[in-house]
């Protein structure tokens, strides 16, 4: 889990500079129109394009949630298996022969007290 975290986060992160150094404006304009005497030259400006904005904020968003989960995966994987898995250690009930877990008290089973057990 913590692997996958980590990669999660690596792509999150290359993703967010990417869409940082996309372009948000384009040129218009440079060119002749009209014929004739009446030709105009319209100068070439540069443009904010709301569509290349709106995608740049389109792929921040998608590196931020996969950063934030990449993060949530790899905070996750550094908690111990045994706190959140029960115990499968078992051993066998001296009386029906059964198989118990190792802390058990009673044999449930047979409802008899199991003695302490010692490795």
């Amino acid at each position: 889990m913590r692997i996958m975290g980590m990669i999660l986060m690596g792509i999150g992160l290359i993703w967010c500079l990417i869409a940082f150094r996309m372009p948000t404006t384009v040129f218009i304009g440079g060119e002749y129109i009209g014929s004739g005497e009446l030709v105009t030259y319209l100068p070439r400006v540069e443009v904010h394009s709301l569509e290349l904005s709106d995608k740049r904020h389109t792929y921040l968003l998608i590196s931020a949630a996969l950063a934030v989960i990449g993060s949530l995966l790899l905070g996750f994987g550094f908690i111990p298996r045994s706190s959140y898995l029960p115990s499968t250690a078992t051993r066998v009930c001296p009386f029906c022969v059964e198989r118990v877990k190792v802390e058990a008290k009673l044999c449930k089973h047979c409802g008899k007290e199991i003695p302490e057990f010692k490795p």
